[in-house]
Formats: structure tokens, C-alpha cells, sequence
């Protein structure tokens, strides 16, 4: 997995060791017994058929050089314990993990060896990009400008922001009248996984921008 970033750079005086494992996500999944019959499945899902998926485990070998057992405990314990991180990985550039750190199983053989531990993160199930992602578009008398806004692997609906003037977003026969600001739920456009581009026109001389975090399970 090369070079692991933790915040968004390596951790001083750490080497990542062989053995990092990295668990798949898991579907949430539940049944119900009904006597004499099939179990019924009554799994939660987020919408439209996706499944939620539960927590996904990272761990980390360890090694510091250089420090003794009480120091690097200090140290690495003050600086990951319990805290929510952001992992990296060199081979995913531009795309991290998120979730709560734990650091366990510490040796220390001797004086003059390297201290071990495991870090290990109990993160989100879906890889976060790095950097939101936006859409600027500005509007134009009609039949409007042409916007597309794509797919995402999560079901989630964009941050919409007008500025300069009220703009009409026209989606085949439906029309959304957007005044200047901030807009958070806005019917029919939830971005959805292995679903069509969100695509439509907007009428007027406003600018739009729609703004999402992107995320994938895999």
C-alpha cells in the first residue's frame, strides 16, 4: 500500500509495517423469524434499494526507532488515541478513510530495539475524496444552461448556492424556482449510485453551484 498518510501527512518517527489489513464493508443486514414461514428480510436501507453499510476495520502495524516504550506511548497515544483521523494510502491518491483511532499491543524487547504497536481505525465505509466536488454553472435565458451532475457511490443530495439573481432549474417537466443563497434539499436531486447523471437546464442570469462530498465503498 506504499506510503500511509495520517491527517494528511506520515506519522514522525513511524514506519508502517507488512500485514496492514483493510476489511471490505460489510452490508448492515437483519431478519426477522416468522414461525412456520421464511425468515423476512427487514434490513434498513438508505433509499431506493442501497444498502447501509457498517464500519470497516483497519490495522496497522507499527514500528518507531529511536524512543523508548513510555515515550512513543506518550507521544502516539496523546497524538491518536480516541481521535478521529483521516487515512491515506499512496496507492489511492487524492482519496482517504475516515474514522476513531485506537493504538494497542505495544513491545518493547529492549534498550536498543525498535518499539512495536498496532494502530488500528474503526472507519467509515465509504473511501472519501479528498476535496469536495463542485459544479459552477451560469444560468442563461431560456432554454437555459446545461448542467450534468454525476453519480456518487452514496445516496446524497448537493449543496445548492445561487448567487446574483433568482434562477429556475427545469428538469424535463419539472420546474424549481431557486432564490439567491443556500439551499439544502432541493425534489429530484439526489445523486445516486449506478444511477443516470442528474442533468437539467438552468433559466435566468443567476450563477449555481452544487457542492457534495464524494464517496465510494470501493
Amino acid at each position: 500500500m506504499g506510503v500511509i498518510r495520517i491527517n494528511g501527512k506520515p506519522l514522525d518517527g513511524v514506519q508502517i509495517l507488512e500485514g496492514v489489513s483493510l476489511d471490505p464493508p460489510e452490508p448492515v443486514v437483519s431478519w426477522a423469524a416468522i414461525p412456520g414461514g421464511l425468515d423476512v428480510d427487514t434490513s434498513t436501507l438508505l433509499t431506493a434499494g442501497v444498502p447501509r453499510y457498517g464500519h470497516r476495520s483497519v490495522t496497522l502495524p507499527c514500528m518507531v526507532v529511536g524512543e523508548t516504550l513510555w515515550a512513543a506511548q506518550r507521544r502516539l497515544g496523546a497524538q491518536l488515541s480516541g481521535k478521529w483521523v483521516e487515512l491515506g494510502f499512496e496507492d489511492r491518491p487524492g482519496w482517504h478513510l475516515s474514522g476513531r483511532a485506537n493504538v494497542s499491543d505495544w513491545s518493547w524487547p529492549g534498550r536498543h530495539e525498535a518499539v512495536l504497536f498496532t494502530l488500528g481505525v474503526d472507519a467509515e465505509p465509504y473511501w472519501w475524496k479528498d476535496t469536495a466536488t463542485t459544479v459552477k454553472v451560469t444560468g442563461a435565458a431560456s432554454p437555459g444552461a446545461a448542467f450534468s451532475l454525476p453519480p456518487t457511490g452514496y445516496p446524497v443530495m448537493p449543496r445548492i448556492t445561487v448567487t446574483g439573481s433568482t434562477v429556475t432549474i427545469v428538469k424535463g417537466s419539472q420546474k424549481i424556482s431557486l432564490p439567491v443563497g443556500v439551499t439544502s434539499w432541493v425534489d429530484g436531486m439526489l445523486l445516486m449510485p449506478e444511477a443516470p447523471a442528474v442533468a437539467g437546464r438552468i433559466v435566468g442570469t443567476g450563477t449555481v453551484e452544487f457542492f457534495w462530498q464524494e464517496g465510494w465503498p470501493t
